[in-house]
């Protein structure tokens, strides 16, 4: 379990518990910015430094299989054939990305590799891929925690899924 998980239970059990909570919208769509704020993500230096320590993710599994692609794949059969679906893998802060050269990043490559060959095994469906070193994943200012990127970044990477639908269609 990763300690963020746990930092954040107590939030979540009093969310639950509560009449009166807040809830999503009906298309899903939660701006968390202000709830980051108040907990000092963006302000807070303790919580900024936690962000520039490197997350180091494990071993992970180069050889496969993949219970997540397989699972995956079976649901995406159940879609009809002329559904546009696209695969998005996240961004994450730089200091979450693999070492280049670790087992790290093999299991990546791995993981990359395994969801890319099941875009390219439906038709009508694309990996929008964010998990990659470019310039945005730099900068903390758009970041809360290493998973948990802000507005500017949100957009970006909804940017590219219209682009990829676009293409697709």
């Amino acid at each position: 379990m990763h300690f963020d998980l746990l930092e954040e239970l107590p939030l979540r059990i009093q969310y639950l518990a509560s009449r009166k909570a807040e809830r999503a919208r009906p298309d899903g769509y939660w701006d968390y910015e202000s709830g980051y704020g108040v907990q000092g993500y963006g302000t807070d230096p303790e919580i900024i430094a936690r962000l520039q320590r490197p997350l180091e993710a494990g071993s992970g599994n180069v050889d496969g299989p993949f219970p997540a692609a397989a699972a995956l794949e079976a649901l995406m059969k159940t879609a009809p054939v002329e559904t546009v679906l696209i695969l998005v893998r996240p961004p994450v802060y730089v200091t979450a990305l693999s070492k280049p050269g670790t087992r790290d990043a093999a299991a990546d490559a791995a993981c990359r590799k395994a969801f890319a060959d099941l875009a390219a095994r439906r038709p009508r469906t694309a990996l929008v891929d964010w998990r990659v070193d470019r310039p945005e994943l730099h900068d903390p200012s758009l970041f809360f925690d290493h998973s948990h990127y802000r507005q500017p970044i949100a957009r970006l990477v909804e940017a590219d899924i219209a682009e990829a639908i676009g293409k697709l269609k």
